[in-house]
């Protein structure tokens, strides 16, 4: 496939940011921070935990697909932990208008809790 050779709808919500090439730092960054990037090829993807997005509806639910990839940090296999896992998630294209943190404020506040609650990964 082609460099930005996506559907309409795809383009429209990344066309702010399609120049944005990342790329090397945030795998400079995950190497220090000791953690890794897994895309759907790799063995320890967990496809059985994303088969609750098999026939998902996308024209009522448009963003309900399955991630591209994740960033894991830690030495557990991630298709071994996933069933018992949870994961807090974002983007960097968040649709807040400029100056509001709101969402980031509440997603630092539900980790926080989570970690206050279960300061183990034995919960």
């Amino acid at each position: 496939m082609l460099r930005g050779a996506v559907c309409a709808q795809l383009a429209r919500h990344t066309e702010a940011r399609r120049d944005i090439d990342c790329t090397a730092e945030d795998l400079d960054r995950i190497g220090r921070l000791v953690g890794r990037l897994i895309t759907p090829d790799a063995e320890e993807w967990p496809a059985l935990a994303f088969t609750a997005f098999n026939g998902v509806d996308l024209r009522h639910r448009p963003a309900g697909v399955a991630p591209l990839a994740l960033w894991a940090f830690g030495g557990a296999q991630i298709d071994q932990v996933a069933l018992r896992a949870a994961a807090i998630v974002a983007t960097r294209a968040a649709h807040l208008p400029p100056g509001n943190k709101d969402g980031q404020d509440k997603r630092v506040k539900f980790v926080h809790a989570l970690i206050d609650a279960c300061p183990t990964a034995e919960c």
